[in-house]
């Protein structure tokens, strides 16, 4: 991660917080696409002396030059303090390399009211999964997921932050861009009146005896009764892994 880098994020994340006002990406109502204040050489060092740890490179320039924590992929990424609970003992190294069976964690005893060994809680997904950066252990600098067991996922801190980058240009902001048009349609509407709106590329999909329109591009779906009249218009979240 480099000085180019940072600017690239911050010109992500200041145009993303221009489109979605609404906050319609998962999660970004928690983190709002801000960061939080970075922390000083003076404060990593002292975290890394107390735990007689190294911080991999590229998150210890994230902290120092981006952010301690805030904006990030699902609830966005934890502070440093959030991330080092009481529910990590990063004194021991993390003894996986690879994903983790039920049978390999119980040999070394991590069970939900033990404490996680050598990783940063750097964030939250969501229905109890979370993820997780090795900071102590052959696998450091890597991250995992966890809901039952470790998973590994191949990817740096910055190829894990940059997906979510990546995911946001080229999947949510193109999304968002074409949902304005959404504020044409009014309740009351005519199906026909919301096709001649929107376009001819859509689809029906039902919920039930529920009856919607979907167009390709949007996201939002646009209830019909059975006189095929718009009844309600239903704008669901963004998803970006």
């Amino acid at each position: 991660m480099d000085e180019n880098k940072i600017k690239n994020y911050q010109d992500t994340l200041n145009l993303i917080q221009n489109v979605d006002q609404d906050f319609r990406v998962f999660g970004s109502d928690v983190h709002q696409y801000r960061l939080n204040p970075v922390l000083t050489e003076t404060e990593i060092v002292t975290f890394e002396n107390n735990n007689n740890i190294s911080l991999p490179k590229d998150y210890r320039f994230f902290l120092n030059k981006m952010g301690n924590g805030g904006a990030g992929p699902f609830y966005g990424v934890h502070t440093l303090e959030q991330a080092s609970n009481e529910w990590h003992d990063l004194t021991t190294p993390f003894p996986f390399i690879e994903s983790a069976t039920d049978e390999q964690e119980a040999k070394w005893g991590y069970w939900d009211d033990s404490p996680l060994p050598g990783v940063l809680e750097i964030c939250h997904e969501g229905c109890g999964y979370n993820v997780y950066l090795v900071v102590n252990g052959e696998a450091h600098g890597t991250i995992w997921t966890r809901y039952e067991n470790f998973e590994y996922t191949g990817l740096s801190f910055t190829n894990w932050y940059e997906r979510w980058l990546s995911g946001l240009n080229e999947k949510a902001i193109p999304i968002l861009e074409n949902e304005k048009i959404v504020a044409k349609i009014k309740i009351g509407m005519s199906k026909q009146k919301v096709i001649d709106t929107i376009g001819h590329d859509f689809e029906y999909s039902w919920i039930g005896n529920v009856k919607f329109l979907k167009f390709k591009n949007l996201v939002t779906r646009f209830e019909l009764d059975k006189n095929e009249i718009l009844t309600r218009i239903v704008k669901h979240d963004i998803s970006i892994r």
